[in-house]
């Protein structure tokens, strides 16, 4: 099954929220996992649930770029990270 351009470009346009180095790095990766998660839950139906688009699972569960996570010690021994 092909993905429909609206639901490519829709995602493309999400992906700009993401810091330019960050697009830069996985941009095209980002997209590629995202169509075939998208033709993966269109298969057995044909067209996708609003589940798809609501629900954060699997590889499209997406982590903040790792150069807004600032390491922080919380004492001897431990270690965390904040979002800056």
């Amino acid at each position: 099954m092909r993905v429909p351009p609206s639901a490519s470009s829709f995602y493309a346009r999400l992906l700009l929220l993401y810091p330019p180095e960050h697009r830069e790095a996985f941009g095209e990766q980002m997209l590629r996992t995202f169509e075939d998660s998208y033709r993966a839950a269109a298969s057995s139906t044909g067209k996708v649930s609003f589940g798809f688009w609501s629900r954060p699972s699997g590889t499209r569960r997406a982590a903040p770029p790792a150069s807004r996570w600032q390491p922080r010690a919380l004492g001897e021994g431990a270690d965390t990270c904040r979002l800056l």
